[in-house]
């Protein structure tokens, strides 16, 4: 994943889990090996197929994760679970499943964090889906979630409950500014979040489910800002090498600057890095 080798850490991560599948069932394994080493080689192939483009077995995976959860969350250390079971909803993000996300089951009462990204998932969808209101109701709950004395002294992995649900909020407050042609607002509150990803304590795969840049070059470019998108989209390649999303965007920022050759030549490398995709992109975010 570092050198962006996203289909060899797909592959890798594939036989890691069809592994520790066939070894749980042979020896009724039992305790943190099924319940947190098994799920967390899933966790990588999700990073893995969603750098690829790669929704259908992304998707797959993430459910297989939340499955992984025990019904009493006994042992949840780190919110660990929760995180888990947050996965298809930050799949069905990445990759714009906006009725699916409303579809999906709200999470039972006293689960903090899973309850704070139930909200923001659903906002985004609303907020896409062009139901501005629902949107803003979603963001006004997820804000009490955020500021509640739970998710303040909640751990999730290496980072604090509220300090991603104020990432959250300020994705969500952003795409409602974007669906309404704030656009100057909405790069607010995206660059907000992309400072407060970078300023996160590394880890793997990173606390929170998508590099931001992706979204603020997409706001930058419906801004008409395309000089500075093609800044984010490098800064994100310096840290996510070769990711499509954002070489999607570093050449649809190429051509708004009036740079064919410039715009072909990462389209090209775009074409590598998405050969394996499912889906097809309009942005470097949906």
């Amino acid at each position: 994943m570092q050198v962006g080798r996203y289909a060899e850490a797909f592959e890798a991560n594939a036989q890691a889990s069809l592994a520790d599948e066939g070894y749980m069932t042979q020896c009724q394994a039992q305790g943190i090996y099924p319940l947190n080493y098994y799920p967390h080689n899933l966790h990588f192939l999700v990073w893995a197929a969603s750098m690829q483009g790669r929704s259908e077995e992304a998707l797959e995976a993430s459910v297989k994760v939340a499955r992984r959860v025990p019904e009493d969350l006994r042992g949840d250390d780190w919110a660990l679970y929760q995180t888990f079971l947050s996965m298809p909803l930050y799949t069905m993000l990445r990759f714009g499943m906006w009725q699916a996300i409303l579809d999906q089951p709200r999470p039972r009462p006293g689960l903090t964090y899973w309850t704070g990204v139930d909200h923001y998932a659903r906002g985004v969808a609303w907020a896409r889906l062009g139901n501005s209101e629902q949107a803003m109701e979603e963001l006004e709950a997820l804000n009490r979630v955020r500021t509640s004395s739970e998710a303040g002294q909640m751990v999730v992995s290496f980072s604090k409950a509220d300090a991603l649900l104020s990432i959250a909020a300020e994705v969500l407050q952003a795409e409602i500014d974007l669906a309404a042609g704030r656009h100057d607002e909405a790069i607010s509150h995206v660059d907000k979040a992309v400072r407060l990803e970078d300023g996160m304590i590394y880890n793997e795969p990173p606390s929170w489910h998508y590099p931001l840049r992706h979204s603020l070059g997409a706001a930058l470019l419906a801004a008409g800002r395309p000089k500075e998108a093609e800044v984010v989209y490098w800064q994100d390649l310096a840290k996510n090498r070769d990711t499509g999303f954002a070489l999607f965007g570093l050449a649809q920022a190429y051509e708004a600057l009036g740079q064919p050759a410039r715009a072909d030549a990462v389209r090209g490398r775009f074409e590598s890095a998405w050969q394996a995709a499912d889906v097809e992109l309009t942005s470097s975010r949906y």
